[in-house]
């Protein structure tokens, strides 16, 4: 994820039950040829992350030249990365100008060139790839068949075509990653279609993928992968509110003391708000926070502080604490539903029952909570 899944945010993640982290794409030809673009994209931490520490991380570049991208493969094997990720996936215009991402991907000898002088290159650090389908499933299996021959050690399979982004997307096809899966030797990860808690497993059980990768959802929710975590029909209201606002605070925290790195000149703080406003999007979007989410968007690079950020988050939480705060409602649009198209009912908030059976479980938990004071002050 380009500048967003850099430190802060790979530690909250891991914190939250994430099990393999990447960092933000970079290109390759400027990642060899630069020191300074290096120190601006690249935040890799071997003191505190990578499978030694039980965060493994994987380093992700954009490549279309074999030998530019062996020249970042060897600097990036040096530096205690436990992969290095050719993307094949990124489906945005850059990509389209670049030709690479998923418009390299058709041009198999290409791709085949490009993996195989990586693994040459990568010093025993395994090479992966991360592709989306095509539009017959015939292409899509001839395409992966072609990339396992270089000696990747695992593909990660999103179940969109290019064309399916932004504001036209369709379903994921886990019918079409599990085709993958059947038809590899080397494992497969899922991506695509993960709202909520709940889709992991199901996807994991539909696809037979060794494992499933978020992008979008887990920028808003980055407790996705969390044990036990639950999705928003299980919550009410008030808990949704609360939960948003414990993960941003906990990531603020993080990124005080892992400010993050310009971005090509994006600017750390940039990286800050755009995270902020994924966790808090649906906080923001209600009225009565318009103005404080003017404030937090006005924030710039210069004089810039993680506390001034996390002055506004409290801002808002007092808002919505207040005796008048509105609350959310079923209507609410998540980050992750802004651009979607309904093709299918978005999960509500406190879904399950109707709403006087939703007000009878809150009066339940109030009395719960109210018995459970007594008998402490009883035995005190």
């Amino acid at each position: 994820m380009v500048a967003h899944s850099e430190l802060a945010f790979r530690t909250l993640a891991f914190e939250h039950g994430a099990t393999l982290a990447y960092t933000p794409m970079m290109h390759a030809k400027h990642f060899a040829a630069s020191a300074n673009y290096r120190s601006g994209n690249f935040d890799f931490d071997p003191s505190i992350e990578g499978a030694a520490h039980g965060r493994p991380v994987i380093a992700q570049i954009a490549a279309n030249d074999p030998e530019l991208a062996s020249q970042a493969v060897r600097i990036l094997a040096s530096t205690g990365v436990d992969g290095i990720d050719l993307n094949l996936g990124c489906p945005q215009g850059i990509a389209r100008k670049g030709n690479y991402g998923a418009f390299l991907l058709p041009q198999t000898s290409k791709v085949e060139a490009v993996l195989s002088a990586m693994v040459a290159a990568s010093d025993g650090v395994p090479i992966t790839a991360k592709v989306r389908i095509q539009d017959d499933l015939e292409s899509t299996l001839r395409i992966c068949k072609a990339i396992q021959s270089t000696g990747v050690s695992l593909l990660t399979v999103h179940g969109r075509t290019r064309e399916n982004n932004k504001t036209n997307l369709s379903p994921a096809s886990h019918e079409a990653i599990r085709a993958v899966v059947e038809s590899l030797d080397i494992p497969v990860v899922a991506n695509g279609g993960v709202e909520r808690p709940e889709d992991v497993p199901a996807i994991l059980e539909s696809t037979g993928a060794a494992g499933v990768m978020s992008s979008e959802k887990l920028l808003e929710l980055p407790s996705l992968f969390a044990p036990g975590a639950v999705g928003d029909a299980e919550l009410t209201e008030l808990e949704v509110m609360e939960r948003q606002l414990a993960l941003t605070r906990e990531y603020l925290v993080i990124a005080a003391e892992h400010f993050p790195i310009s971005y090509g000149g994006a600017g750390g703080a940039n990286c800050v708000k755009s995270h902020v406003f994924k966790m808090m999007y649906r906080l923001l979007d209600l009225p009565p926070c318009h103005g404080l989410r003017a404030k937090l968007g006005g924030m710039k690079d210069r004089n810039y502080d993680v506390s001034n950020v996390a002055a506004v988050v409290e801002e808002v939480a007092a808002l919505l604490h207040d005796e008048r705060r509105p609350l959310l409602t079923n209507e609410s649009v998540s980050w992750y539903r802004r651009h979607r198209r309904p093709q299918a009912p978005p999960p509500t908030i406190g879904s399950v029952g109707t709403m006087s059976e939703r007000k009878a479980r809150i009066r339940e938990r109030v009395e719960k909570l109210r018995a459970d004071r007594i008998t402490t002050a009883a035995t005190d």
